[in-house]
């Protein structure tokens, strides 16, 4: 489980250096194809892991089932990071993600949706392992 998460955090560094070099040469970015592309690139991993008899389909799938609310965060927080912005900065533009456009209309602070979201992933893990252990 602690290798396919060490996996997930390098990819999603990754993913957030891109970005941040795409943005950097002014090249617009299609959210939509990004987060497509990138989620197959993360699904390769769990796959091979599983097929070779590394992992365990229950150490596997409560990585993957939390991952998309933790990418949501640190790849922001990362990509924010690198473009010398702050950590919490939404973008103000045109082409920034429906998210962001969504976030930015709240009368309150969007980490807290971001946390909810996690907390709302780690209470399925929760409901769904608990019983089995």
């Amino acid at each position: 489980m602690i290798l396919l998460a060490v996996i997930f955090f390098i990819l999603m560094g990754l993913n957030a250096f891109w970005d941040a070099r795409l943005i950097h040469n002014h090249v617009e970015i299609n959210h939509t194809r990004s987060t497509l592309l990138w989620g197959l690139v993360y699904l390769i991993f769990p796959g091979v892991l599983y097929i070779t008899d590394v992992l365990t389909w229950p150490e596997i799938w409560p990585v993957c089932a939390v991952w998309p609310s933790v990418r949501w965060i640190g790849h922001d927080i990362i990509l924010n990071l690198l473009r010398g912005k702050d950590w919490d900065y939404l973008d103000l533009g045109n082409v920034s993600s429906l998210s962001d456009k969504l976030l930015r209309k709240l009368p309150f602070h969007f980490i807290w949706v971001k946390l909810i979201v996690l907390g709302l992933f780690l209470g399925l893990i929760y409901v769904v392992i608990h019983p089995y252990n």
